[in-house]
């Protein structure tokens, strides 16, 4: 509760990165949501949801990777 601002923050940092134009970047925003996953379940999975919806032409690696990460499976 106390670092929930933070948090907020950070996990709001990461949705935005989801936005940019550039794969690697949305792969590492991904990564990272993969980890806060088992934290902020419901936020992490929406986010991802959202990006998937606005983004139906991602590349297949990319897409397996953001389905990966709903599930926390990131390395």
């Amino acid at each position: 509760p106390a670092r929930a601002d933070l948090d907020a923050a950070c996990l709001d940092v990461m949705r935005q990165t989801l936005a940019l134009d550039n794969d690697a970047c949305r792969e590492n925003a991904l990564h990272g949501l993969g980890h806060w996953l088992p934290y902020y379940p419901a936020p992490v999975e929406q986010i991802i949801a959202d990006f998937l919806a606005r983004t139906p032409t991602l590349r297949p690696e990319l897409l397996a990777y953001a389905r990966r990460a709903q599930r926390g499976a990131v390395l």
